[in-house]
């Protein structure tokens, strides 16, 4: 088992009673396990979008100043700046190449 398995989900079991009690809402354990934490990302990533892409996504509109924190805006952001028909191709070759893994 590697260290990023370890964290990733053995970290997780371990505090998922104590975060259940004592912060329900709060996002900690799926930014653990998803490997994100900024809003705008984990909408991404809970929209089957890789966690790569994502980040990437998030840290050039960072760059231009841009908050992006919902899936709405993530699409809105990518027509203005005319990344989304890229964004769409990156989305279907990684998950064109995971269905020729199996």
């Amino acid at each position: 088992m590697t260290v990023q398995n370890v964290v990733l989900y053995g970290l997780s079991l371990l505090l998922s009673p104590l975060h259940a009690l004592c912060a329900p809402k709060s996002i900690i354990l799926g930014a653990i396990e998803r490997g994100v934490y900024q809003p705008g990302a984990m909408a991404q990533v809970n929209n089957n979008i890789p966690r790569e892409t994502a980040i990437a996504v998030i840290s050039r509109a960072k760059r231009e100043g841009k908050n992006l924190t919902t899936m709405a805006e993530v699409i809105l952001y990518l027509k203005r700046t005319h990344s989304y028909s890229r964004l769409f191709t990156l989305f279907h070759a990684h998950n064109h190449s995971k269905t020729e893994r199996c």
